[in-house]
């Protein structure tokens, strides 16, 4: 079972419609069942112009996505299956979600008055040598 969202559901429904005839929603590419999946992407990416990327960079962003959503660490484990909750804290760390708000307690206020002063700061032997 793969969880999707709603909007992708109903986007894959529709494309499936249009393709009534083929046998799967999205092209079937040898490639991809023989491993190449690497080359596949790369190719794509530069036929558009972009940094190529490695298929792990698309896992990761959507692991730190969810996570930067506030899905929870046990429920984004479980979607991308991973065995291990050490390996899903690594994206939480990535996603910085753990540092939101950290400094909202200190309480620093930001002065009302719009007016400035510049100061000049005394030179301590400024070209003067010891």
């Amino acid at each position: 079972m793969v969880p999707i969202s709603d909007d992708l559901l109903l986007f894959l429904k529709e494309l499936k419609l249009k393709n009534s005839k083929e046998e799967f929603v999205l092209p079937h590419l040898t490639e991809w069942t023989r491993g190449d999946a690497a080359e596949v992407i790369k190719s794509f990416c530069k036929s558009i112009g972009i940094t190529p990327i490695k298929f792990h960079d698309l896992r990761a962003t959507f692991i730190t996505n969810l996570l930067s959503l506030g899905e929870s660490l046990a429920r984004v484990m479980a979607i991308v299956g991973h065995a291990d909750i050490d390996t899903t804290n690594v994206y939480l760390r990535l996603a910085g979600v753990e540092l939101n708000g950290g400094t909202d307690k200190i309480g620093y206020e930001i002065p009302k008055n719009t007016s400035a002063a510049i100061y000049q700061l005394p030179s301590f032997g400024a070209g003067k040598s010891e």
